[in-house]
């Protein structure tokens, strides 16, 4: 022990050096801290934990310390960068899907009100007719409502042809009259 030997170590094996030579070092008496001769032969166990601790905070241990913490400090940096980049991709999708759903949802709105649109107004004439108009509409309607219906039934063909004939017998008497 009469020289340094440089070594090469990993962070947790420098730090748990340090702490475990400053906990030996701690056992140190003040009247040999008095003593200003640091000769490594001339050193008792405990003066020898201060010196190595000395000199290795100065030689390796604060060059792993600030590495660690600018790699850190670059992994948090990057770290923000990435949520913020995710936050913004996130948004932008967000928003795209807003955006389809209010276009579907008016182009059918749109549809739909003039579909809406064309029944109010279909009902609002049907009701504002004179009443033998809005039995000629009514009338009309029927019969093609009849016309539909008897391609599937013959009764109903038959049904129909007799409310014809009952039609033109009633509207005969009404011109009579």
């Amino acid at each position: 022990g009469k020289v340094w030997v440089p070594d090469t170590f990993s962070y947790f094996t420098l730090v748990n050096d340090f702490s475990r030579r400053t906990k030996l070092a701690s056992r140190t008496f003040w009247k040999e801290m008095a003593d200003p001769n640091f000769d490594l032969k001339d050193l008792s166990d405990q003066k020898r934990q201060i010196a190595y601790t000395q000199e290795n905070i100065y030689r390796t241990l604060i060059e792993v310390f600030e590495s660690i913490v600018m790699l850190y400090g670059k992994q948090v940096s990057d770290f923000g960068t990435l949520a913020t980049n995710l936050v913004f991709v996130i948004s932008c999708v967000i928003a795209l899907n807003v955006i389809a759903i209010a276009i579907f949802t008016l182009r059918a709105l749109i549809k739909h009100i003039q579909t809406l649109q064309y029944k109010r107004v279909c009902i609002m004439v049907a009701l504002t007719l004179p009443p033998m108009a809005a039995r000629t509409v009514y009338r009309h309607f029927r019969e093609i409502e009849w016309n539909m219906k008897s391609l599937e039934d013959e009764e109903m063909e038959k049904r129909q042809m007799e409310e014809r004939e009952d039609f033109k017998g009633k509207k005969k008497n009404i011109e009579e009259e």
